[in-house]
């Protein structure tokens, strides 16, 4: 049940420009929309500016994902906003903004569904103050429930942290570059000044594409103790 419509919209031979779009939809979500709405070569695709704010981010998403059971997971207010482009295979948010249970995390994010010729992919460049990556996992778990989304099989992840928690060891300063693929990982960057009382850097490769994984990794660690290590 959606309620609280506001649209206003024009089309022509290109398309159709949604000028604003406001609604209520479950899970107490409000969202606001506006851009374009078109065809490609791979389908119809939409880009635009999109806000949402959702009270239970749970409901959201079943909504969102046709799924019926209530998942067991927890979650306060959820608060997305950035410029999305979003088509039948994939999806892109540029100048994002996502708020979640008093985390605050920013930077852009693209998710590519498989293909026949093409393997999951997901690029991301994230920004983030303070973050519980235990608290994240269980939070998009519960929100996900049983949502089928393929795992990446390809892609670049660049991750900047002042402070996380990682199986409840702090860490602090991580600075975190890597790219993967069907030849294996590549580890441009992985920094972080304060893991548990050591101080950890490593670069180098890993091949995955042989019988058995090979490769090369340098590792820099200074350590006055190694609980985070360990």
């Amino acid at each position: 049940m959606l309620a609280r419509v506001n649209v206003e919209m024009k089309s022509d031979a290109d398309g159709l420009e949604i000028k604003a779009l406001d609604l209520r939809a479950p899970g107490a979500t409000q969202l606001r929309l506006s851009g374009r709405l078109g065809t490609t070569p791979a389908g119809i695709q939409f880009q635009g500016s999109t806000q949402v704010e959702a009270n239970d981010p749970r409901a959201f998403v079943a909504w969102l994902t046709e799924r019926t059971e209530e998942p067991s997971a927890g979650a306060g207010p959820w608060r997305l906003a950035g410029d999305v482009t979003l088509g039948s295979d994939a999806i892109a948010i540029e100048r994002m903004k996502l708020e979640l249970d008093r985390m605050t995390v920013a930077g852009r994010v693209a998710y590519a569904w498989t293909v026949e010729d093409r393997p999951a992919r997901l690029d991301a460049a994230l920004t983030a103050t303070e973050i519980d990556l235990d608290r994240v996992q269980l939070l998009v778990q519960g929100m996900l429930g049983g949502a089928a989304f393929d795992w990446p099989r390809e892609g670049a992840l660049s991750l900047k942290i002042g402070r996380g928690l990682i199986a409840g060891v702090e860490a602090k300063q991580a600075d975190v570059n890597v790219k993967f693929g069907a030849t294996g990982l590549a580890i441009e960057q992985f920094a972080v000044a304060d893991f548990g009382g050591a101080a950890l850097a490593i670069k180098g490769r890993i091949g995955t594409n042989a019988q058995a994984p090979r490769g090369a990794l340098t590792l820099d660690l200074d350590a006055r103790a190694l609980d985070g290590v360990t």
